[in-house]
């Protein structure tokens, strides 16, 4: 299986991210069908709007997982403990030569392996992706406006060889994907690790007290917030060269995802046109930039840290922090 034109791409969810991701694939020629158990209809329409255009898709949607056993490729933006619920689910649907490509990078990979391997599944290709391929939010109206896409995003297997295999099956659709050298790069390169929790964290009483009006970003982030973000990311830079990895600093990915500029600190990249974060709210203490990104990415590094010792206290403080308020 060398690319997927002509295929059929199973989507499970009907999730923001879902739907984009859909809207992408089916843009570049794939019969696209939706998977979700909230699926109260045959088909699913909403509208996708990028710039001055807004084209309406339409797509099957089927409460049916084994559906699933008809495409070539299953894609899906669940994390944590939902996607490995999903994968138990899947598999006894998925079959040899089938890819399964999941996003964004939270450390996944080798779970889900392992309960396809014990479904006898172990032909099924297991692939992440860093991050979601598009910034985009919903409109009131359900519209999904589409604000950027990335420029370069990186993919993974769980070895380099089912990488570049993955790669090359999903190109045609999302040409802005770059290969990693295995799924611990692409799931250390997510930096929801550096931009989510701290600034929840450094403003507590604030966005506690009005959380839809603070603006993560714009409120949360200022000259001394930003410098301790790079701390922290320097931290992460640090596991990852002692694992032989190439990983990019924070503000090298936020200018290939957004748009190169001047900008010295993720700070000042906020404060840039290129930036598409000047109007994000509404994530604290109970949101998934702490229920999600601290066990899912905090942790996980820190324990790689531990293993190479490597020292992490911006990691570390960010766990104790929020450990008493995770579920």
């Amino acid at each position: 299986m060398n690319h997927m034109k002509d295929t059929s791409i199973a989507i499970i969810g009907t999730s923001l991210f879902s739907k984009a991701i859909a809207a992408e694939f089916a843009s570049h020629g794939a019969t696209v069908g939706m998977v979700a158990d909230t699926c109260g209809q045959s088909t699913v329409q909403f509208d996708v709007e990028e710039l001055d255009h807004r084209q309406t898709h339409t797509f099957l949607c089927t409460t049916d997982w084994s559906w699933i056993s008809e495409t070539t490729c299953v894609v899906t933006s669940l994390v944590g403990e939902e996607l490995l619920a999903a994968c138990r689910r899947m598999a006894p649907y998925m079959h040899e030569g089938q890819l399964l490509a999941v996003f964004p990078g939270y450390f996944m990979v080798e779970p889900i392996t392992r309960i396809l391997a014990d479904a006898g599944k172990s032909s099924v290709l297991v692939c992440e992706l860093t991050s979601s391929p598009v910034v985009c939010d919903a409109l009131g109206d359900g519209t999904i406006h589409i604000h950027k896409r990335k420029n370069k995003l990186k993919i993974a297997g769980i070895d380099a060889a089912e990488g570049l295999q993955a790669l090359n099956c999903l190109k045609d659709y999302l040409p802005m994907l770059a290969l990693a050298k295995n799924a611990v790069e692409t799931s250390l390169e997510n930096i929801n690790t550096i931009l989510h929790p701290l600034p929840v964290l450094m403003n507590l009483a604030t966005v506690e007290h009005a959380p839809q009006r603070f603006r993560h970003f714009i409120d949360g982030v200022d000259e001394h917030i930003s410098h301790l973000m790079h701390l922290m990311d320097d931290e992460r830079l640090a596991v990852g060269a002692a694992l032989g990895l190439e990983l990019d600093p924070v503000l090298s990915h936020l200018k290939s995802y957004y748009g190169d500029n001047d900008a010295r600190t993720i700070y000042e990249y906020i404060h840039t046109p290129e930036c598409p974060y000047d109007d994000i709210r509404g994530f604290g203490l109970a949101s998934r930039y702490i229920t999600l990104d601290v066990p899912g990415l905090i942790v996980p590094t820190t324990k790689l840290a531990r293993s190479l010792n490597i020292p992490t206290p911006l990691h570390d403080a960010c766990i104790a922090l929020a450990t008493p308020f995770l579920p």
